[in-house]
């Protein structure tokens, strides 16, 4: 059976993103013992690289892959866009696949890609929980594919392109507590993904600095989904909080449109701030206040980090700071 490079990782303890890089030889700073180590434990076990795999990386196209998962979505159609004027304008072109929020066929494209012998592949992952997740981000490493993630800090060897968001969760809580609101309900996404926990860490800081702490009560699980979200808010206590926090423009458009069919009105029953600063947040009614962390420019970055032969074999982090987008959907409480 051939050795791969999971049996070096299980030997020495070492993670796969830390054998990749040592058998690789890429420019990333390992101690010498720990590289010894692996090199070791790889002549020892009779590791053979698969030479084949590293001929056809050598002869790369001029060709990105890009992974999403809802490609509907007004968040990843923008990053998309941001990629593809990129890659055009310097001649590259990009594969864009959806994976449907399903890591299985993130998995199928990653692999698709790979045999098309792209140059790279930037990749947000498939946001659906699951109780047996696939390690794509080490199948990545596994597969040598110089790659960036979008909002996610991923493996040792992925570069990353993400907004702060804690930051971001930050910025909405001080607004909302300056227009005087206090008891203030989130609908987050999935809380088992650090973008949502960051977002939520944020928010409880601003909370936290200005003597209030954060209501397990008032904090509303969904997935960034505008369907699913809808199934979300009859649970709301309306009576319960003053302002809503949603984690993306869509939530928010589905607890403004559920308040509307209760009789509510917003501003003045309740604040509502999204985030994304998506299209659909200046054309609802109203229109939305919420926050950018400047996705378009996310996508142009991710496609230089990969096409600059400089950065795309070495570990890169660009985080766009947020900003706030008053709109019309808040007011201070009265």
């Amino acid at each position: 059976m051939r050795v791969t490079i999971k049996d070096i990782a299980k030997k020495t303890g070492y993670s796969v993103s830390t054998v990749s890089i040592a058998l690789n030889k890429k420019p990333f700073r390992l101690p010498e013992k720990t590289r010894t180590d692996i090199l070791n434990a790889a002549k020892e076990l009779g590791y053979v690289g698969n030479q084949t795999a590293i001929n056809l990386r050598k002869q790369q196209t001029k060709t990105l892959g890009l992974i999403i998962p809802d490609i509907r979505n007004d968040f990843y159609a923008t990053f998309a866009k941001g990629a593809e004027n990129f890659c055009s304008s310097k001649g590259w072109s990009l594969i864009i696949s959806n994976s449907d929020n399903n890591q299985e066929k993130e998995r199928k494209y990653i692999d698709l890609l790979y045999r098309q012998n792209i140059a790279g592949i930037i990749m947000a992952r498939a946001l659906k929980y699951s109780d047996q997740p696939l390690d794509n981000f080490t199948h990545l490493a596994e597969l040598n594919i110089p790659n960036v993630l979008l909002d996610f800090s991923g493996s040792e060897t992925s570069s990353v392109v993400s907004g702060n968001q804690e930051l971001g969760g930050y910025i909405v809580g001080k607004y909302l507590i300056h227009l005087g609101h206090t008891k203030i309900a989130c609908i987050t996404g999935d809380l088992h993904l650090e973008g949502a926990v960051s977002r939520l860490k944020g928010f409880e800081r601003a909370l936290n600095e200005n003597g209030l702490s954060i209501n397990e009560k008032l904090i509303y699980e969904s997935d960034y989904t505008f369907d699913t979200t809808l199934n979300v808010v009859p649970k709301m206590e309306m009576n319960n909080f003053t302002a809503v926090f949603a984690f993306n423009d869509l939530m928010a458009l589905a607890f403004i449109n559920y308040a509307k069919k209760l009789g509510y009105n917003v501003p003045k029953d309740y604040s509502v701030v999204g985030y994304d600063n998506t299209n659909i947040s200046q054309i609802m009614y109203p229109s939305l206040t919420t926050v950018d962390q400047s996705v378009y420019d996310m996508g142009v970055e991710a496609t230089k980090i990969l096409i600059n032969k400089n950065t795309r074999e070495k570990k890169t982090v660009k985080i766009f700071d947020p900003k706030l987008i008053v709109r019309n959907s808040t007011l201070p409480l009265s």
